[in-house]
């Protein structure tokens, strides 16, 4: 199969070309910047609705001849790129400097002194890890998996005292994901609510008991099944990874749909693949309730971040004089509102469509396709909060605890701030278009493979299309509303 093949390739370049027709302001740590737009903002929000209902009636168009109905075109990029003595030196290399960076994360937490807005911890915590690596991993894969200090010296201490063959625990079924979903929301309330999110040694803590539970699950249950369950940054970039243009195979594997199924490192029959952008998504079986109720939790936050930064949001709560409660619960409604919502369009779904499952089975199936929206709005949310106020990093390596060092002669490193703002607004629009009309194709694959024709496929994606116009309403309102930087 060649894999430039016009007529698949045509497919994509007609999103891409649409986006370009829609043409300011990013947040979350960083500094917001009120963005004044070229065109009324009634223009963006009607364009980027235009853009995909056009799109689900090109979808539509392609009926059973939809690119990715039954598989996605991939290129092989180099079978044994494992073997390579240089490969295995950069990934040892990489794995042990993590180590360094997480332990001095927690060190300079409490024996750093920091006057300065901006501090080691905070920057290479929230800026370079959270926002960074969930970046990266969209684009890359998720190599985290493969670099996480928390894994490293867990196998470090299992190693040390040759308890890696003892007896553990079978991790309980009805455990499923939920160690993830409460653990995340304590990460999001930590994040988004808790005013000292931002001071190291609040960081230090929070780092500290989060490796120790994991640690202790990982001691109970083993580190692979308590890792994939219930480390929510290992689950994060391996759901954000599945719309990486990177793949990799074991071949001598029958099935590589599951989740964390290719995660051997090191291993001669894994083979590494370029794929389009989402095609991941189309590879998937059913996902259980729990990681449903994840997926949901993940994009109701990042929305509740943006949310949190716009002019309407401070005028409420300053209102209440920053009550922790009040803040709590409206992040709690959003979440319970997003998962209301979801279900209900996958109950009109069934009706539509006369599918002959579930509400529950229908939902997870199609929760897959939210995950384009919840990658483009991290993207266009942290995009320039990692790339602006990640400069800040080359300042303070130099300066880890505050005491006024040098040692890499980068102390005095300004940090640019002066860059096109209206832009970084278009760029961030055209990424929240892209991925809405992602989620717009990725649900019409699945439709379709349900549906016994045609019909009933595209009746089925009209209540589905209804929200992702609403959703995409609501993403470029907000983003319109500020830009951190």
């Amino acid at each position: 199969m060649v894999f430039s093949k016009i007529n698949k390739i045509s497919f994509y370049i007609i999103f891409t070309l649409f986006t370009l027709l829609i043409s300011k302001n990013i947040y979350a740590h960083g500094t917001v910047t009120k963005v004044e737009t070229t065109f009324p903002l009634w223009i963006y929000i009607f364009g980027g609705a235009l853009t995909v209902f056009v799109s689900f009636l090109i979808i539509g168009s392609y009926g059973r001849n939809i690119p990715g109905l039954k598989n996605y075109q991939k290129k092989q990029i180099h079978k044994n790129i494992e073997s390579k003595k240089i490969t295995k030196i950069m990934v040892n290399f990489i794995r042990y400097f993590t180590v360094f960076i997480f332990l001095l994360i927690i060190i300079s937490g409490f024996i750093g002194s920091y006057n300065e807005p901006y501090s080691l911890s905070s920057i290479l915590f929230w800026v370079v890890f959270w926002a960074g690596f969930s970046i990266l991993c969209s684009i890359f894969g998720n190599f985290w998996f493969y670099i996480n200090p928390i894994k490293i010296l867990f196998d470090i201490f299992e190693k040390s005292l040759k308890i890696s063959q003892r007896h553990i625990y079978k991790y309980p079924d009805y455990f499923g994901y939920w160690p993830s979903v409460l653990l995340f929301l304590i990460f999001a309330v930590f994040e988004l609510i808790f005013d000292g999110s931002d001071k190291p040694r609040n960081i230090s803590f929070f780092i500290i008991f989060y490796s120790a539970f994991i640690w202790i699950g990982m001691y109970i249950y083993g580190s692979k099944e308590w890792l994939e369950k219930s480390d929510i940054f290992t689950l994060v970039f391996e759901l954000f990874s599945r719309l990486s243009f990177i793949e990799k195979i074991d071949i001598s594997k029958k099935n590589s749909s599951i989740l964390f199924a290719n995660k051997s490192l090191f291993n001669k029959s894994n083979v590494y693949y370029l794929r389009y952008p989402s095609s991941g998504l189309l590879n998937n079986n059913k996902l259980s309730f729990s990681l449903v109720i994840f997926i949901i939790l993940v994009l109701s936050t990042v929305t509740f971040d943006g949310i949190s930064m716009t002019n309407f949001w401070f005028e409420f709560i300053m209102n209440y004089s920053k009550i922790y409660l009040i803040e709590f619960v409206a992040l709690s409604l959003l979440f319970l509102s997003f998962v209301v919502i979801f279900f209900s369009f996958c109950k009109l779904m069934k009706i539509f469509g006369k599918l002959n499952i579930g509400v529950i089975e229908i939902a997870s199936i199609f929760v897959v396709t939210l995950l384009p929206i919840a990658v483009a709005y991290h993207l266009s949310h942290y995009l320039w909060y990692f790339i602006v106020t990640g400069q800040e990093s080359i300042t303070l390596l130099s300066d880890p605890f505050g005491y006024g060092w040098n040692l890499f002669g980068t102390s005095k490193f300004i940090v640019n701030r002066d860059f096109n703002v209206e832009l970084a607004h278009s760029i961030s629009v055209g990424i929240i278009i892209l991925g809405h009309i992602g989620s717009v194709f990725t649900s019409h694959v699945y439709a379709t493979r349900l549906s016994s024709n045609e019909k009933e496929a595209n009746y089925s994606q009209y209540p589905f299309l209804i929200l992702m116009i609403g959703y995409t309403i609501l993403s470029l309102w907000i983003v319109s509303q500020s830009l951190t930087i």
